[in-house]
């Protein structure tokens, strides 16, 4: 029952996990590890109760973000957007869930946008986002940068070659020799 309960709220809620790799003082070897601490940051009601695409970074200003889609109770419709908490204290307390305002919503409000994924290398951040109708029709990849530590944002762009139609761009990799690498969905 705990499980289904603890399923429950994580569906229209993100929780936040922090777990140091220790046994936290077991005595035994084998005992399970137990998270070092667990924060509620948001906790959706209707109609707005919608948390997808969740990514937590640590900016280069030491703060760590967590951006989601956002806005609505379910996927896709046009209510949907980034939104963005911030941590000053490694996760401890969270700042307001924010939208962040990237001048679509005030040019078509009928846009929905999707964060896929943020990068952060050196002191630059990179998000992509996915704009569609609010029906995954007119779907386009976009990419904006921040130089604050996601505090202000560039204009958006279009995402690199095929990759700007129908196509979600998702955790980046970095190879051994230092190249970035970007997965991505693409639909046909």
């Amino acid at each position: 029952m705990r499980t289904k309960k603890m399923f429950g709220r994580f569906a229209i809620g993100v929780i936040l996990v922090v777990v140091a790799g220790t046994l936290n003082g077991a005595a035994e070897v084998g005992a399970e590890p137990a998270p070092d601490r667990t924060t509620l940051i948001f906790d959706g009601k209707s109609p707005d109760k919608l948390a997808c695409d969740t990514t937590l970074r640590r900016m280069p200003d030491g703060s760590w973000v967590m951006i989601m889609l956002g806005g609505g109770d379910t996927e896709p419709m046009a209510r949907n957007r980034v939104f963005l908490t911030r941590s000053a204290d490694e996760g401890r307390s969270w700042s307001a869930m924010e939208p962040i305002d990237l001048g679509v919503k005030a040019k078509s409000p009928d846009t929905a946008l999707v964060p896929t994924e943020l990068m952060v290398i050196g002191g630059r951040c990179t998000m992509f986002v996915a704009t569609h109708d609010g029906s995954f029709a007119e779907w386009r990849e976009w990419m904006t940068h921040s130089d604050d530590s996601c505090r202000t944002w560039s204009a958006l762009e279009p995402a690199p070659g095929r990759l700007r139609d129908r196509t979600f761009v998702r955790n980046r990799l970095v190879t051994r020799d230092g190249r970035i690498l970007l997965p991505f969905q693409h639909y046909l």
